[in-house]
C-alpha cells in the first residue's frame, strides 16, 4: 500500500504540479504581483490586457520571460491532460460515463 502512494506522488501529474508550484515561487520573488494588480486596466475590453500583458512581460528580466514560459508549457500540459481524460469517457442521459 505504500509503494502505491509514493508511485502517485511520483506520477507524471504530481511532478508537474510540484515544477508548477516550484517555478511559481521564484517568479513571486522576483515580481510583485500587487504592482501588476495595481496597474492592470481596469476596463473589460480583452485587447487593452492583451496588449498590458505583453508590454509587461516584454520589458521585464530574461529571467522571468523564461520562467513565464515554462509556466505557459506546463498549463498547456495540464490543459492537455484535462482533454484527454475528457474524451475518454462518454455522455449517456446526462451521466459520465468511463
Amino acid at each position: 500500500m505504500r509503494i502505491h502512494r509514493l508511485r502517485k506522488l511520483f506520477s507524471p501529474f504530481y511532478v508537474r504540479c510540484y515544477i508548477l508550484v516550484l517555478l511559481s515561487l521564484v517568479s513571486a520573488t522576483l515580481v510583485s504581483t500587487v504592482d501588476i494588480v495595481r496597474n492592470m486596466p481596469k476596463t473589460l475590453y480583452l485587447a487593452e490586457h492583451v496588449n498590458y500583458f505583453s508590454y509587461a512581460l516584454s520589458h521585464t528580466e530574461f529571467i522571468v520571460q523564461i520562467l513565464s514560459v515554462f509556466v505557459f508549457a506546463l498549463l498547456l500540459f495540464f490543459v492537455r491532460d484535462g482533454i484527454a481524460a475528457l474524451l475518454r469517457f462518454r455522455i449517456e442521459g446526462g451521466v459520465l460515463i468511463r
